[in-house]
């Protein structure tokens, strides 16, 4: 018999249309709350694509010597050794230096600033090459009490080394030049997870004293955890590079690594488009439960048609044995029947030549017989040939006989 329990009811293709239904439903709302996230936070938050992730004025960056661009079992964030200022010196303020420290899970960030009477402004994407002022404080513009930026605005030492004191009027400003030998040039923007040099001389290339970018790049003079520093020096042939880091890896991760985020213009369109998405799929749907509806009473008929043709062809095949066993019977008979005929036929020749011999001997024994009567006497050889004749003959009649 067919197994037709394994085959879905139309009430059991009904429910699973219900499913779908509400599954649509539930991707469509969510697909809405996750777009309405998104662009409340892309109000305040510009996008920028995978390989567009630029580094714009205003920005708040985390500077590591280290290459890790994640959090790391060990240091934290970004690796062991990224950048801080340490304000543990005595006043007054202008003896903070820059150190270098295990990111933790909060690595410290400073902010990249235009030039004071540049051409650029807070916001402007960053190329190679462009003055930078780098800032601890978060201060966008001039301040009442400290000048530009605020009272924690990078320079260099006497002692070439990175240090922190008020904007004033004119912030001293830094150079991010490309790696030497990567890809980037001066005048393309920088991205975050681009390695750079970082540099207080103004030479954009080579130079023939001091090296690439000149005799003012920096480089981090390794002390171990907290202690280690930045200091300038000459380029050389291949200056030391730095990473720029976001100091949020979320929005890094939003930001870098995810497609456009719409406008709320742009996320209704796509909700209408989703939606028109949706009722495809639910016509689809319906068109296949109409196939089904339509298929299934022809495959439970087709199914019941093969078993009552299995049950004939059983039939078929248990008359077809029996009808071997008959032949094979038969074929016993005939091959027994033909074994009798050669033995009557043997038998036949058989009696045919003892006819023969029986005839011979009487005409030897009658023969003999005369010649004894007519004769006055016989040789013992006829005597014992006439005996043996004659038990011969009594031998044929006995087996004819019996």
């Amino acid at each position: 018999m067919s197994d037709t329990g394994k085959l879905p009811s139309i009430a059991e293709l009904h429910t699973l249309e219900k499913e779908i239904h509400a599954l649509l439903g539930s991707y469509k709302d969510a697909q809405k709350e996750y777009l309405d996230d998104i662009v409340k936070e892309s109000s305040t938050v510009p996008y920028e694509t995978p390989t567009q992730c630029f580094v714009k004025y205003g920005d708040k960056i985390v500077i590591a010597e280290t290459a890790e661009k994640t959090q790391t079992s060990n240091c934290g964030w970004f690796g062991c050794r990224t950048a801080y200022m340490d304000a543990s010196e005595p006043s007054p303020w202008s003896s903070s230096r820059m150190k270098f420290d295990h990111g933790t899970s909060s690595p410290p960030y400073f902010y990249l600033r235009p030039k004071v009477g540049g051409s650029q402004k807070n916001g402007d994407r960053i190329s190679y090459g462009d003055p930078v002022v780098l800032a601890q404080n978060a201060d966008p513009g001039n301040t009442s009490n400290c000048g530009y930026y605020g009272c924690r605005v990078g320079y260099m030492t006497s002692d070439r080394r990175l240090g922190f004191r008020h904007g004033e009027t004119n912030p001293s400003v830094f150079y991010l030049r490309p790696k030497v030998g990567s890809s980037k040039k001066n005048g393309q923007p920088v991205q975050y997870n681009d390695a750079f040099s970082f540099a207080e001389s103004s030479q954009s290339g080579n130079t023939s004293n001091c090296g690439y970018y000149g005799c003012r790049v920096a480089k981090m003079i390794e002390k171990g955890p907290g202690e280690s520093y930045l200091y300038f020096d000459h380029g050389k042939s291949k200056p030391p590079t730095f990473n720029l880091r976001r100091p949020n890896n979320y929005k890094q991760v939003k930001e870098c690594g995810v497609p456009p985020v719409p406008t709320s213009t742009e996320s209704e369109e796509k909700l209408s488009q989703l939606d028109d998405m949706n009722q495809s799929i639910l016509s689809l749907v319906a068109k296949a439960k109409d196939k089904i509806a339509q298929l299934y009473p022809l495959g439970i008929k087709n199914q019941d048609k093969i078993t009552l043709d299995n049950v004939k062809l059983n039939i078929i095949i248990q008359n077809m044995k029996k009808e071997d066993n008959m032949l094979k019977k038969l074929l016993r008979q005939l091959r027994s029947t033909e074994g009798e005929n050669q033995s009557a036929s043997v038998k036949k020749r058989s009696s045919y030549y003892q006819y023969v011999s029986f005839a011979i001997l009487s005409l030897v024994i009658i023969a003999l017989t005369i010649k004894t009567f007519t004769t006055s006497g016989s040789s013992f050889i006829e005597t014992i040939i006439l005996v043996i004749a004659g038990a011969l003959i009594l031998y044929y009649m006995g087996d004819l006989v019996f």
